[in-house]
């Protein structure tokens, strides 16, 4: 929720606006949103989203998403330094874990792919080397 304190004028308006169903209806969104996977296969959580949920008051009141953006630009220069801080530090908290997730992560994969390599497929790639070890043989008898 964005107040601007400029625009006192529609304050009361806040007031009337359903936020905990507008809160519940963007966590159903937020689970429905594709996972994040990395091009390695690793999947990480997500960094930050923000969803711009809107409601219709026609006698029922219907939510409804507007737009969803992920890693949204942030207005800090409107709220108090500390909370502007804290915001700040929760962003890095969330990239320094997402990082350690991605390192740990890819470091698992490779290490299972590493150990799943069997005889036939240590074979096939011997085989797969062999024909240039000939062609060189053959260039060597031909000078």
């Amino acid at each position: 929720m964005v107040y601007n304190p400029e625009a006192d004028m529609g304050k009361h308006k806040l007031d009337m606006v359903p936020m905990e169903l507008l809160k519940r209806s963007s966590q159903h969104v937020l689970k429905k949103l594709p996972r994040l996977v990395m091009p390695n296969g690793v999947k990480l959580p997500r960094f930050i989203d923000r969803i711009d949920m809107g409601f219709n008051d026609d006698g029922r009141i219907r939510p409804f998403v507007n737009e969803i953006e992920y890693c949204p630009s942030y207005f800090i220069q409107s709220v108090p330094v500390e909370t502007g801080a804290k915001l700040i530090k929760s962003i890095g908290h969330q990239i320094v874990k997402i990082a350690r997730l991605y390192r740990k992560r890819s470091a698992s994969r490779l290490s299972a792919s590493r150990h799943k390599s069997t005889p036939s497929q240590f074979l096939t790639r011997k085989r797969e080397a062999a024909p240039s070890q000939f062609l060189t043989r053959k260039r060597k008898r031909a000078d």
